[in-house]
């Protein structure tokens, strides 16, 4: 009974907080009166957001009936960590269509898009900071492209080889961001051949820029993989990442790592590339296509092996923090590699729970 009672007042609430804007708002709003941008938040946002965007009590969300706290717009890494279209279509078409609360109304037939987008910049405003890469830089991860923003996230990895021998090899990768520019990662990979084997890495990535008008971003990462189980040796591996956006829809990234051994002193390079295109930004459950080049240079052999891997990236959930990508490998020269079927479960935890937003 009280479950009922709870829903019904909280929806009596929302009632009559879009009720009370219709008849205040049904005017159009001027997109740079930031005085009425105010007064359309402190009317439709502050009961459940704060009166500062700050959030609110236990007891108060407790009081509202609410299943969880609204989100705290002044907490920086909160803010920066999604593009502003996500949070644009949360504010149109309500929470639960993207996998959020239920509780959190839909304003598209209330608002206008102008208005939207000024409430949106507001809100975003609210926990700006510079130093923070923003959400419009956070694209979409490829199969061996290096990110190059600070992520919080869990991934599973398969590689299925086929050579002279066939391999499968597993890792399992986990990253947290550190601050408002560093990410700390690790590693463990099994490979599974006419033998076993392991491999265990860790490492740092430090973001050094980051242009969100430009849609630039570039970032430089130090692993050290230490293998087990194997003749193998350590290995150190520095790199650099670099990313740009054209649009909302279109992203580059490139990327280059040098893995030195320890031991036998040998050099290798990789330089990978990864085009994505975005079929639409009004949901988060949606097909990315892909299409990534990469390049193995052993100075030492003095021969260069380039990858073409073509891609999809299937995001699961509705909130897009859980995705599904799956590319094929092909070298263009001959090689003692044939081909190799790749793929990646992504969860970027930070965002919720694993079945949340399904």
């Amino acid at each position: 009974m009280s479950y009922y009672f709870r829903t019904f007042k909280i929806k009596f609430i929302l009632f009559n907080l879009v009720l009370s804007s219709v008849f205040l708002y049904k005017g159009k709003l001027r997109a740079d009166d930031l005085q009425e941008t105010e007064r359309i938040f402190h009317t439709l946002c502050s009961t459940c957001h704060g009166k500062d965007g700050g959030g609110i009590s236990d007891e108060d969300v407790q009081k509202l009936g609410l299943d969880k706290a609204p989100a705290n717009f002044r907490d920086v890494q909160f803010s920066s960590r999604e593009p502003k279209y996500v949070w644009k279509r949360v504010i149109r078409d309500g929470g639960e269509r993207h996998g959020y609360s239920r509780y959190m109304p839909s304003f598209g037939n209330v608002l206008s898009e102008a208005q939207i987008d000024q409430i949106v910049r507001y809100i975003k405003g609210l926990g700006y900071d510079p130093s923070y890469p923003q959400g419009e830089l956070n694209f979409t991860r490829a199969i061996f492209t290096a990110k190059a923003f600070p992520e919080d996230e869990f991934i599973y990895i398969g590689n299925y080889t086929k050579s002279k021998l066939v391999s499968y090899k597993q890792t399992f990768y986990f990253a947290k961001r550190i601050g408002n520019v560093y990410q700390v990662e690790f590693k463990n990979s099994f490979i599974h051949s006419s033998d076993f084997s392991g491999e265990f890495e860790t490492g740092v990535k430090w973001n050094f820029l980051h242009l969100e008008h430009n849609l630039i971003i570039s970032s430089f990462g130090f692993e050290v993989a230490i293998p087990y189980m194997s003749d193998e040796k350590w290995v150190y591996a520095p790199y650099l990442a670099f990313g740009k956006g054209f649009g909302n829809r279109f992203s580059f990234q490139i990327s280059s790592k040098l893995m030195h051994s320890l031991v036998s002193k040998e050099i290798k390079l990789n330089l990978s590339s990864a085009f994505h295109f975005i079929p639409t930004v009004e949901v988060g459950r949606t097909i990315i296509p892909a299409l990534e080049f990469l390049a193995d240079y052993s100075p030492k052999e003095d021969y260069l092996v380039p990858y073409l891997v073509p891609q999809l990236y299937f995001s699961i959930s509705k909130r897009g923090h859980l995705a599904l990508n799956i590319g094929f490998k092909q070298p263009l020269r001959t090689s003692d590699e044939k081909f190799s079927v790749v793929g990646f479960l992504l969860w970027e935890y930070i965002d919720g729970w694993f079945f949340e937003g399904l």
